[in-house]
């Protein structure tokens, strides 16, 4: 590992996961009654392979890799996760092995990494000085926002609203200084009402 920048090119500057398929360290009886594991809580003691992730907040040196445990493929990280085994080598169950993944990522990265609705990045967006990642990526990118075409309303576009020709200067004004206030948080966003009757 401590080579890893000189092999493959990409310099880490701060925090890396390194992911190995393990079996347990345990000899048991691989047809007796507890040789598996079902609980994602005890997932450490899985005996079967299983995937295994392992979080550094800088590279291992050689001294660090000399001196690792003893039975150890790898020195000590700041945090592991260990993923509950599972015999089709199908690891994608939401809550015994999505979930508690997400988890694990989310305090490495020191994130959210939730999916959130777009009324609650909307919200998150105006009053928090950074959203949550998914926000930042796809709501406030316009990513996921699909663009309906309405025959009978065509005097808008509904990802960025725009004003068609003859609405009222004062709209205007008002809207570009709410844009401006909304541009703060990385939002484009303009009124699409009609004040003429």
């Amino acid at each position: 590992m401590p080579v890893f920048p000189s092999i493959s090119g990409h310099e880490i500057s701060s925090g890396v996961i390194v992911m190995l398929l393990q079996y347990g360290t345990r000899k048991i009886d691989f047809l007796g009654k507890d040789r598996a594991e079902k609980e994602w809580a005890k997932a450490w003691k899985s005996n079967f392979l299983h995937p295994v992730l392992y979080y550094y907040q800088t590279l291992p040196t050689k001294k660090d890799m000399k001196f690792r445990p003893k039975g150890w493929p790898l020195p000590k990280p700041k945090a592991i996760h260990h993923i509950i085994e599972n015999f089709f080598t199908e690891w994608h169950a939401p809550k015994i092995h999505i979930q508690p993944l997400r988890r694990f990522l989310e305090h490495c990265m020191q994130t959210d990494l939730r999916a959130f609705y777009a009324e609650s990045c909307f919200s998150s967006s105006l009053t928090h000085c950074k959203p949550p990642l998914f926000c930042q990526e796809g709501y406030l990118k316009h990513h996921g926002v699909t663009r309906r075409i309405q025959p009978w309303r065509d005097s808008y576009d509904p990802v960025i609203m725009t004003f068609k020709q003859g609405a009222s200067q004062d709209a205007s004004e008002a809207d570009s200084t709410f844009s401006k206030y909304l541009a703060q948080a990385g939002m484009l966003f303009s009124s699409g009402l009609k004040l003429e009757l």
